[in-house]
Protein backbone atom coordinates (compact mmCIF):
# COMPACT_ATOMS: atom_id res chain seq x y z
CA UNK A 1 0.00 0.00 0.00
CA UNK A 2 2.70 2.64 0.37
CA UNK A 3 4.57 2.09 -3.05
CA UNK A 4 0.75 2.03 -4.31
CA UNK A 5 0.54 5.51 -2.57
CA UNK A 6 3.54 6.70 -3.97
CA UNK A 7 2.80 5.90 -7.81
CA UNK A 8 -0.71 7.14 -7.33
CA UNK A 9 0.44 10.41 -5.16
CA UNK A 10 1.14 12.45 -8.77
CA UNK A 11 -2.63 11.92 -9.69
CA UNK A 12 -3.95 12.72 -6.38
CA UNK A 13 -5.41 9.18 -5.59
CA UNK A 14 -3.16 8.27 -2.48
CA UNK A 15 -5.84 8.62 -0.17
CA UNK A 16 -7.11 5.47 -0.44
CA UNK A 17 -3.85 3.32 -0.10
CA UNK A 18 -2.60 5.02 2.46
CA UNK A 19 -6.05 4.37 4.30
CA UNK A 20 -5.82 0.71 3.69
CA UNK A 21 -1.86 0.94 4.97
CA UNK A 22 -2.97 2.76 8.01
CA UNK A 23 -5.46 -0.33 8.63
CA UNK A 24 -3.61 -3.07 8.52
CA UNK A 25 -1.14 -1.21 10.67
CA UNK A 26 -4.21 -0.80 13.07
CA UNK A 27 -4.55 -3.99 13.13
CA UNK A 28 -0.69 -4.81 13.68
CA UNK A 29 -0.70 -3.06 16.70
CA UNK A 30 -4.18 -4.20 17.83
CA UNK A 31 -2.66 -7.56 17.80
CA UNK A 32 0.37 -6.98 19.79
CA UNK A 33 -1.33 -5.23 22.58
CA UNK A 34 -3.84 -8.16 22.67
CA UNK A 35 -1.03 -10.56 23.19
CA UNK A 36 0.60 -8.91 25.63
CA UNK A 37 -2.08 -8.44 27.89
CA UNK A 38 -2.06 -12.28 28.23
CA UNK A 39 -0.91 -13.61 30.96
CA UNK A 40 2.83 -14.72 30.71
CA UNK A 41 3.73 -12.21 27.70
CA UNK A 42 6.46 -10.77 29.15
CA UNK A 43 9.43 -12.69 30.42
CA UNK A 44 12.77 -11.63 31.59
CA UNK A 45 16.16 -13.84 31.21
CA UNK A 46 20.03 -13.68 31.90
CA UNK A 47 21.22 -12.13 28.73
CA UNK A 48 22.08 -14.72 26.47
CA UNK A 49 24.98 -13.66 24.68
CA UNK A 50 27.85 -15.89 25.02
CA UNK A 51 25.75 -18.14 28.33
CA UNK A 52 26.24 -20.81 26.89
CA UNK A 53 30.00 -21.00 26.77
CA UNK A 54 30.14 -19.76 30.38
CA UNK A 55 29.24 -20.76 34.00
CA UNK A 56 26.44 -18.64 35.59
CA UNK A 57 29.60 -18.03 38.30
CA UNK A 58 31.12 -15.90 35.57
CA UNK A 59 29.01 -12.91 35.75
CA UNK A 60 30.31 -9.67 37.64
CA UNK A 61 30.45 -9.08 41.03
CA UNK A 62 30.65 -5.66 40.87
CA UNK A 63 29.21 -3.44 39.07
CA UNK A 64 30.37 0.11 38.69
CA UNK A 65 28.47 2.78 36.61
CA UNK A 66 30.92 5.67 34.28
CA UNK A 67 30.01 8.47 37.12
CA UNK A 68 31.26 6.17 40.06
CA UNK A 69 27.99 7.44 41.99
CA UNK A 70 26.25 3.51 41.67
CA UNK A 71 27.55 0.64 41.68
CA UNK A 72 25.79 -2.86 42.49
CA UNK A 73 27.33 -6.13 43.96
CA UNK A 74 26.22 -9.79 43.82
CA UNK A 75 24.72 -11.21 46.84
CA UNK A 76 24.80 -14.40 47.98
CA UNK A 77 21.46 -15.52 46.29
CA UNK A 78 23.13 -14.10 43.02
CA UNK A 79 20.78 -11.18 42.72
CA UNK A 80 22.60 -7.92 41.86
CA UNK A 81 21.82 -5.43 45.05
CA UNK A 82 22.16 -1.78 46.01
CA UNK A 83 22.84 0.67 48.28
CA UNK A 84 19.59 2.28 49.67
CA UNK A 85 17.83 4.37 47.85
CA UNK A 86 18.79 3.66 44.89
CA UNK A 87 16.70 5.71 41.82
CA UNK A 88 16.14 4.14 38.84
CA UNK A 89 18.61 5.04 35.80
CA UNK A 90 19.86 4.13 32.45
CA UNK A 91 22.66 1.84 34.33
CA UNK A 92 20.48 0.35 37.38
CA UNK A 93 17.61 -0.64 34.83
CA UNK A 94 20.27 -2.10 32.15
CA UNK A 95 22.09 -4.20 34.89
CA UNK A 96 18.78 -5.74 36.25
CA UNK A 97 17.45 -6.45 32.85
CA UNK A 98 20.82 -7.88 31.63
CA UNK A 99 20.77 -10.17 34.67
CA UNK A 100 17.58 -11.54 33.91
CA UNK A 101 15.83 -9.40 36.89
CA UNK A 102 12.32 -8.91 36.93
CA UNK A 103 12.65 -6.29 40.23
CA UNK A 104 13.00 -2.70 39.91
CA UNK A 105 15.33 -0.50 41.20
CA UNK A 106 13.68 -0.07 44.81
CA UNK A 107 13.20 -3.51 45.57
CA UNK A 108 16.93 -4.51 44.71
CA UNK A 109 17.87 -1.62 46.88
CA UNK A 110 15.85 -2.62 50.06
CA UNK A 111 17.16 -4.79 52.43
CA UNK A 112 20.60 -4.88 51.41
CA UNK A 113 23.78 -5.70 52.72
CA UNK A 114 25.38 -2.10 52.58
CA UNK A 115 25.82 0.39 55.46
CA UNK A 116 25.51 3.83 54.39
CA UNK A 117 26.18 7.18 56.00
CA UNK A 118 26.33 10.39 54.97
CA UNK A 119 29.67 9.45 53.34
CA UNK A 120 29.38 6.56 51.62
CA UNK A 121 28.12 2.94 51.10
CA UNK A 122 30.49 -0.44 52.33
CA UNK A 123 28.85 -3.59 51.40
CA UNK A 124 31.04 -7.06 51.19
CA UNK A 125 30.91 -9.77 47.82
CA UNK A 126 33.03 -13.01 48.66
CA UNK A 127 34.42 -12.26 51.58
CA UNK A 128 35.68 -8.62 49.82
CA UNK A 129 34.88 -5.32 51.09
CA UNK A 130 33.84 -2.69 48.82
CA UNK A 131 33.46 0.96 50.05
CA UNK A 132 31.22 3.58 47.74
CA UNK A 133 32.85 6.72 48.84
CA UNK A 134 30.85 9.83 48.34
CA UNK A 135 32.76 12.00 50.24
CA UNK A 136 36.49 13.02 50.72
CA UNK A 137 36.26 12.63 54.38
CA UNK A 138 36.00 8.98 54.56
CA UNK A 139 38.40 8.22 52.13
CA UNK A 140 40.84 7.71 55.27
CA UNK A 141 38.73 5.10 56.77
CA UNK A 142 37.88 3.19 53.82
CA UNK A 143 41.05 2.95 52.35
CA UNK A 144 42.73 1.41 54.86
CA UNK A 145 39.66 -1.15 55.75
CA UNK A 146 38.42 -1.48 52.08
CA UNK A 147 39.76 -4.37 49.43
CA UNK A 148 38.11 -1.93 46.25
CA UNK A 149 37.54 1.63 46.86
CA UNK A 150 35.16 3.54 43.98
CA UNK A 151 34.69 7.23 44.14
CA UNK A 152 33.19 9.53 42.11
CA UNK A 153 35.95 12.13 42.35
CA UNK A 154 39.65 11.58 41.82
CA UNK A 155 41.52 10.03 44.68
CA UNK A 156 45.21 10.02 43.19
CA UNK A 157 47.61 9.16 45.46
CA UNK A 158 45.59 9.20 49.15
CA UNK A 159 44.92 5.39 48.75
CA UNK A 160 47.43 3.01 48.69
CA UNK A 161 46.27 0.13 50.65
CA UNK A 162 43.13 -0.63 48.49
CA UNK A 163 44.05 -3.41 46.76
CA UNK A 164 41.38 -2.00 43.67
CA UNK A 165 41.21 2.16 43.55
CA UNK A 166 38.67 3.08 40.81
CA UNK A 167 37.76 6.77 40.94
CA UNK A 168 36.84 9.48 38.78
CA UNK A 169 39.96 9.62 36.42
CA UNK A 170 39.77 6.16 35.61
CA UNK A 171 35.75 5.77 34.70
CA UNK A 172 36.32 9.44 32.37
CA UNK A 173 38.68 7.47 30.46
CA UNK A 174 38.12 3.45 30.63
CA UNK A 175 34.04 4.20 31.23
CA UNK A 176 32.08 1.31 33.66
CA UNK A 177 33.84 -1.35 35.34
CA UNK A 178 32.85 -4.94 36.00
CA UNK A 179 34.87 -6.86 38.82
CA UNK A 180 35.25 -10.22 38.84
CA UNK A 181 35.88 -11.90 42.54
CA UNK A 182 38.19 -15.21 41.95
CA UNK A 183 39.73 -15.91 44.68
CA UNK A 184 42.02 -14.18 45.94
CA UNK A 185 42.06 -12.16 42.98
CA UNK A 186 40.24 -9.14 41.83
CA UNK A 187 39.49 -9.28 37.97
CA UNK A 188 38.72 -5.78 36.55
CA UNK A 189 37.24 -5.35 33.17
CA UNK A 190 36.18 -1.62 31.54
CA UNK A 191 34.17 -0.66 29.27
CA UNK A 192 36.74 0.77 27.19
CA UNK A 193 38.87 -2.98 26.95
CA UNK A 194 35.29 -4.62 25.76
CA UNK A 195 34.90 -2.32 22.86
CA UNK A 196 38.58 -2.06 21.90
CA UNK A 197 40.36 1.34 20.95
CA UNK A 198 38.64 3.21 18.56
CA UNK A 199 40.23 6.40 16.22
CA UNK A 200 37.09 8.66 17.39
CA UNK A 201 37.23 7.87 21.07
CA UNK A 202 40.70 8.68 22.02
CA UNK A 203 41.85 8.05 25.29
CA UNK A 204 42.11 11.42 27.69
CA UNK A 205 44.48 9.37 29.75
CA UNK A 206 47.00 6.97 29.69
CA UNK A 207 46.39 4.26 32.70
CA UNK A 208 49.35 2.28 33.56
CA UNK A 209 48.04 -2.02 34.74
CA UNK A 210 49.42 -3.32 37.79
CA UNK A 211 50.64 -6.93 36.77
CA UNK A 212 48.39 -9.55 37.73
CA UNK A 213 48.57 -11.36 40.88
CA UNK A 214 50.42 -14.29 42.09
CA UNK A 215 48.88 -17.57 42.72
CA UNK A 216 46.91 -18.06 45.25
CA UNK A 217 48.60 -19.25 48.22
CA UNK A 218 51.09 -16.30 48.14
CA UNK A 219 50.54 -13.98 50.92
CA UNK A 220 51.52 -10.92 48.91
CA UNK A 221 48.43 -11.86 46.73
CA UNK A 222 45.89 -9.62 48.94
CA UNK A 223 47.82 -6.53 48.14
CA UNK A 224 49.86 -6.35 45.16
CA UNK A 225 47.33 -5.15 42.49
CA UNK A 226 46.00 -1.84 42.23
CA UNK A 227 44.54 0.16 39.47
CA UNK A 228 45.21 3.51 38.98
CA UNK A 229 47.96 3.24 41.71
CA UNK A 230 50.58 4.94 39.51
CA UNK A 231 53.33 6.47 41.70
CA UNK A 232 53.84 9.18 38.81
CA UNK A 233 50.42 10.53 38.95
Amino acid sequence: MAVLSLMAMPFGLETWPLKAMGFCIDLMVDAGIWVSSWPGAVSVFLTISGVGFRSANKRPDVLIDRDGATAALRSDSGNLVFPPATAAGYSVDNWLLADGDERDAKAASEGTTFRCDLFGCVGTVKGKKVALVRHAAALEDDCRSADTVIAPFTIGKRCRAARVMIDRRMLRAEGAYALYLEGLSIRAESVAEARGRRPWLPDRVVLKRAPPLPAPGNDAADTDQRLGSNPEE
